[in-house]
Order: structure tokens, then C-alpha cells, then sequence
């Protein structure tokens, strides 16, 4: 069993700075990819929650899951447009993080020393999550290199999941944009492979562009009070 110090201000911090970065390599401290991909996967794990995939718990009178990684099990089952996001999320995240090469120069963090949290729940990680929650870089506390398209790929992926979830709650479906949006073939074959649990590490610039354009004019029609 494996666990992470999961803290919100730390993984949003880190999730909005995945924005900023333009497409080419990417330095960055290994504590902040691991911190905006563990809150991608969060959203996503949310998002499966809302769609009843996996239980709740009542935390200051807010629907919480008590980890990240729980509804792979039963996501197969799960309403198709949930299980996409949730498969092409775990699929990015899990090739940035098989694509990261250690660096020796320091990584500058606009976010500050993520790794040491000051406000932090302690959760349990499965799966990808945990794969990314014992990386060498990030126990060491490295600097890595990575493709910045994929960090955007995969705040993208995070905004698509959380308005999904929130749509999901408010109004007990998913908006028809957003479905429209992951039938993008990249996206589709994104889930579909690591359904499999297959690496295809080549798809990643697809299943990345075509997240990355879904979930960046998604967000923009939300912000402007379109969806």
C-alpha cells in the first residue's frame, strides 16, 4: 500500500504553472510534476465518484474520495465518456512520467518547494499514481526534463474532468460538448490503451494535442459562461 501527502494549494499551484509552459523540454523540480499530475488524477478520480464508480466520504460536509487509483477496477463499466477522461488522464501522466529524463541544473518553481507540505492529507495510491508517488526523482528530489505539451496535455485533461464532475453533480449529466470533445481518435485511443495497460509510448503527442485543444477551448467556453 502506498501512500502521498496530498496538498490542494501545492497540486493547484502546481497544475496552473503546467499551463504556462510552452511545447518544447520542460525543467522542472520532480515534486512539482508529481504534484499536478497526482491532482489531475485526483480530478479524475473525482469524476468517477460523481458517476457513482466509486464511494464517498462526507469531509467537512464535502463528498471526498479517500484515494486515487480505486475506480481502475470498475471504470470499464463506467458511462463512456467518464471512462475516457479517466483512461487518457492515467495514460498521459502515466507517459510523461516513463518520458522524464533527470537533470542536473536546477529546475526554477514558480510555485515554490512543493515537496514539503504544509497543509497535507495523507491518501492512499494506486496504480499510476503510485507509480509516480515512488519515483526516484521524486523521493530524491530531482530535477527532471519533460515535453511541455504533455504538462498542458495534462491540465487539460484535469479541467475537463473537474467540469465534467461538477456538471455531473449539478445536473446529473455531462454536457454534450464535452462528449463531443473526447471523441477526438487520439483521445479515444489514449483510454483504449492503457485499458490495455500497453506503454505506446509514440501516441503520446497525439493523445496530448488533442487533449490539449478539447480541454483548453472547453475551459474557455466555461470561463465565458458558455457551458
Amino acid at each position: 500500500m502506498t501512500e502521498f501527502s496530498f496538498d490542494r494549494d501545492a497540486v493547484e499551484a502546481s497544475l496552473f504553472n503546467f499551463q504556462r509552459v510552452g511545447d518544447g523540454p520542460t525543467k522542472l523540480f520532480g515534486n512539482d510534476f508529481v504534484n499536478g499530475a497526482m491532482g489531475a488524477l485526483f480530478n479524475a478520480e473525482r469524476l468517477a465518484a460523481a458517476a457513482g464508480v466509486v464511494p464517498t466520504v462526507k469531509i467537512d460536509g464535502e463528498d471526498a474520495v479517500v484515494g486515487i487509483g480505486q475506480a481502475r477496477e470498475k471504470i470499464d463499466s463506467a458511462d463512456p465518456t467518464v471512462r475516457i477522461l479517466y483512461l487518457s488522464t492515467s495514460a498521459l501522466v502515466r507517459q510523461t512520467h516513463a518520458s522524464a529524463v533527470r537533470v542536473q541544473e536546477p529546475a526554477s518553481s514558480d510555485s515554490g518547494d512543493l515537496g514539503l507540505a504544509q497543509v497535507a492529507v495523507v491518501i492512499i495510491v494506486l496504480g499510476v499514481a503510485a507509480i509516480i508517488a515512488t519515483a526516484g526523482y521524486f523521493v530524491a528530489r530531482e530535477a527532471i526534463q519533460v515535453a511541455g505539451k504533455s504538462l498542458r496535455a495534462i491540465a487539460a485533461a484535469s479541467d475537463m474532468a473537474k467540469l465534467a464532475e461538477e456538471q455531473l453533480r449539478t445536473t446529473g449529466k455531462i454536457d454534450p460538448a464535452i462528449v463531443q470533445a473526447l471523441r477526438d481518435p487520439s483521445v479515444t485511443a489514449a483510454a483504449e490503451e492503457e485499458a490495455a495497460k500497453t506503454s505506446g509510448l509514440g501516441k503520446i503527442a497525439l493523445i496530448g494535442g488533442g487533449l490539449l485543444a478539447a480541454g483548453g477551448g472547453l475551459y474557455f467556453a466555461h470561463r465565458k459562461g458558455w457551458l
